[in-house]
């Protein structure tokens, strides 16, 4: 795979994973698209599998990497509130992380909480 650079709305240049010949395509991409991931060496095979147009990746699949719900509430134990530990009980991943577009707590559908999500 060869690496490809884009830009985000910010004008700032990121890089992403696309096979020989893809071309990348980022009309209006947030400031954190794929660099997250791909600072990790994460390509969009490893969530997304052979079809990355496909449908998002499951709970299960972020879940592989980041351990389980109740590890991701430990982590963020010293957050107020804790957006692992909600009434909700386990909330789907990309109900708040969007990793190609801009991330949102869920939360404040109902509540107004200022938190910023990865």
């Amino acid at each position: 795979m060869a690496g490809a650079v884009i830009q985000n709305q910010d004008g700032q240049a990121g890089s992403i994973q696309a096979g020989e010949g893809e071309s990348v395509k980022s009309p209006s991409l947030p400031k954190d698209f794929k660099q997250r991931h791909a600072r990790h060496g994460i390509q969009c095979g490893d969530c997304h599998g052979t079809d990355p147009s496909a449908q998002p990746p499951t709970m299960a699949k972020c879940l592989q990497c980041h351990g389980s719900y109740k590890d991701m509430a430990v982590l963020t134990k010293n957050l107020h509130p804790n957006p692992h530990d909600s009434h909700r009980g386990e909330v789907k991943c990309r109900q708040c992380h969007k990793e190609h577009q801009n991330s949102e707590l869920s939360c404040n559908q109902c509540h107004v909480f200022e938190m910023k999500v990865p």
